[in-house]
């Protein structure tokens, strides 16, 4: 049974540019970033015979279509042509709305931990 645990760390933007929005509604931007490695989320993915589910321990954070690891599994699922067969929990220490980036650490860190899982399947 395959199970990993990662850290996803907050960033914190010492300069930020907008640049201007894109076609698609983002915006591009000129960043310079750093992480802070001290203050990370974990996230813990382990092999699930019943598919993917979601958990966080914050309470006040949607855990549907609309939490970003979600949104990151889907987008995963749809590249990679690979169903996502985990149960993701999240445990959140980096505080939400902080501009600390942690919902996109989130995702990336679980877009990293699906690839890894994954390639040793």
């Amino acid at each position: 049974m395959s199970s990993l645990t990662l850290r996803a760390p907050a960033k914190l933007n010492l300069s930020l540019r907008v640049l201007g929005r894109r076609d698609d509604g983002f915006h591009e931007i000129d960043t310079l970033m750093v992480k802070l490695p001290e203050l990370a989320d974990l996230i813990e993915f382990n092999e699930s015979p019943n598919g993917f589910t979601f958990e966080c321990d914050d309470r006040s954070l949607p855990t549907d279509e609309t939490n970003l690891v979600v949104k990151a599994v889907r987008a995963y699922d749809a590249v990679s042509g690979i169903s996502c067969g985990f149960q993701i929990k999240l445990t959140k220490n980096i505080p939400h709305g902080a501009g600390l980036g942690g919902g996109s650490s989130d995702a990336a860190t679980t877009l990293i931990g699906l690839d890894r899982l994954n390639d040793n399947r």
